[in-house]
């Protein structure tokens, strides 16, 4: 798999991490990607967001949280996306908590 990057992204550190606490991080290969390529993601990435993750097959997964639902996916424990229940409800209203902080963060660094 190829988890395609820009810079230092905090969305994409949490794809890795993901792939990391799951034992994938073998298996994804980082990617860096500029300016000067994003016509190319965007062939594949209609949204042309960062991080993307291609999968072995070819298929573009985007959204750092999507991509870290498929990483967990991928194998069985540890498991950090419960799939059903309130577990699943209490760590997915966290999960947008942290997205919401990263969010908050990269507008502080982009001023």
């Amino acid at each position: 798999m190829k988890l395609v990057a820009a810079g230092p992204s905090p969305y994409v550190r949490k794809a890795r991490m993901t792939a990391q606490i799951k034992g994938l991080g073998a298996s994804v290969e980082l990617v860096s990607r500029d300016a000067s390529d994003m016509d190319e993601l965007r062939a594949r990435n209609p949204l042309a967001k960062i991080p993307v993750l291609f999968t072995d097959d070819g298929t573009a997964i985007y959204d750092s949280h999507v991509i870290c639902e498929y990483l967990d996916s991928l194998a069985p424990s540890p498991v950090l996306f419960p799939r059903d229940g309130d577990a699943r409800w209490r760590t997915l209203t966290l999960a947008a908590l942290g997205d919401g902080m990263l969010d908050a963060a990269l507008l502080l660094v982009y001023e």
